[in-house]
């Protein structure tokens, strides 16, 4: 119930103990609303996992990255918990809404860096280690000689004892 002017004690006594009284409320709501918004993260990651586990690719990969969000998102939600004080007593300036702090409903109010595609850049200076897959002199079918005709290269990072080289993998035509 809003009180109206003329249901306001005129005391201001009183006056003081009800706005301390509202003020503790609505810290008391901003709290709560945090743990739910931290909640409905939580759920939101719970769900993006739930999905991925049964639609998604089945790989440790998935496993490791989802286990570091959860860490980042813990991280984030205590920093902001910790960074966003208790409004005060003389300030009346509410948060702004979620609408405002994500430009798209279904995106995280986290901003994120677009996630590459593709394998990553080495530097060239990196160990290479060749491996030539030789088919043979001869055709198998006819016996015939073989010729160079060209060459598929794969590469592949092996990371051995904290130390990283690339192996080439080139398979003659």
């Amino acid at each position: 119930m809003t009180p109206t002017p003329e249901t306001l004690p005129d005391d201001p006594a009183v006056l003081k103990a009800m706005l301390l009284a509202k003020t503790e409320e609505v810290s008391r709501m901003a709290t709560s609303l945090r743990a739910y918004e931290a909640m409905v993260e939580a759920l939101k990651l719970r769900i993006a996992r739930l999905k991925r586990q049964k639609f998604g690719r089945s790989s440790e990969k998935i496993d490791r990255e989802i286990a570091q969000l959860e860490l980042a998102l813990e991280g984030l939600e205590v920093a902001r918990a910790v960074a966003e004080p208790a409004p005060a007593d003389d300030e009346e300036t509410d948060p702004p809404p979620e609408s405002e702090t994500a430009s798209d409903p279904g995106q995280s109010s986290q901003k994120t860096a677009p996630r590459r595609r593709g394998k990553p850049k080495v530097a060239p200076d990196t160990p290479r280690e060749r491996i030539v897959l030789d088919p043979g002199e001869q055709c198998p079918a006819y016996g015939g000689p073989l010729r160079l005709v060209g060459e598929d290269v794969a590469e592949i990072l092996d990371f051995i004892a904290a130390k990283l080289k690339v192996v080439e993998t080139a398979r003659l035509k």
